[in-house]
């Protein structure tokens, strides 16, 4: 990788460690807001193979297990990475 010429990096704000300009919980509110959605969407389409078909496949039992080793995981770290003594 190169990095960029010495006259763009001179162009470049100094860069502010002392209180760095922050999006807010934005990323926290997206996330609570896309993740039920997509947890509904999951149970919707178990209660359509499972119980009204009779026909839950592998892939299904495969899509709950993503879910929950995926989105546990990130909810956990989301909810610690985001102190609330910063808002």
């Amino acid at each position: 990788m190169r990095l960029p010429p010495p006259e763009v990096r001179a162009a470049w704000p100094k860069p502010n460690y002392i209180d760095p300009e922050t999006r807010g919980p934005a990323l926290i509110i997206v996330e609570l807001t896309i993740l039920p959605l997509a947890l509904l969407t999951l149970a919707l389409r178990l209660y359509a193979r499972v119980v009204l078909l009779k026909n839950g496949g592998w892939d299904d039992w495969l899509m709950v297990g993503a879910a929950v080793s995926f989105c546990l995981p990130l909810s956990l770290s989301l909810s610690l990475s985001v102190s609330p003594s910063k808002y």
